[in-house]
């Protein structure tokens, strides 16, 4: 499964911004959230996390939720648009193996009455739909505010004097 969502700068706000700078600024951002690996190559940055970041990271990566994906920048007369791509097909990690510990909490509860199975996919679900909220809902609102915050480095010119 991908999700994708979008962006965009305005040339004439920002002098002498580039596509090329804004993926080194991107690449800070993903730095920053502690991306497992990431590379530039053309006109985007592509990303992967290792399977571990599903559980250590995940209160503070917002990119935790993605397997893999990429930013890419292309350019019009008057645009930078930004895109995002990642995969979700680890959104179900955290969920399954929640669940698969609360079923098997609760059929040792039960002495192992199977309608205590039942727990783990009403669980399953339960989180799962709490993923999916976070990446649909939030995810779009903090793609849209690290723009803003790119936006106001790039102006504050301290990214062009490293």
């Amino acid at each position: 499964m991908t999700y994708e969502t979008s962006t965009y700068f305005i040339k004439g706000q920002l002098k002498d911004i580039t596509g090329e700078k804004l993926l080194l600024l991107y690449k800070d951002a993903l730095k920053a959230q502690s991306v497992s690996s990431f590379y530039i190559q053309g006109n985007a940055i592509h990303f992967t996390n290792s399977s571990l970041s599903a559980f250590l990271n995940q209160r503070f990566s917002k990119f935790s939720d993605f397997s893999d994906g990429s930013i890419s920048i292309e350019e019009n007369e008057t645009d930078f648009i930004v895109f995002f791509s990642g995969n979700i097909k680890r959104l179900y990690t955290v969920p399954a193996i929640i669940a698969g510990i609360a079923g098997l909490f609760f059929l040792i509860g039960s002495r192992f009455d199977l309608n205590a199975l039942l727990v783990a996919p009403i669980v399953f679900i339960f989180f799962t739909a709490i993923k999916f909220l976070f990446v649909y809902v939030f995810f779009p609102v903090y793609f849209t505010s690290l723009r803003n915050n790119i936006e106001l480095k790039y102006r504050d010119r301290s990214y062009g004097r490293r």
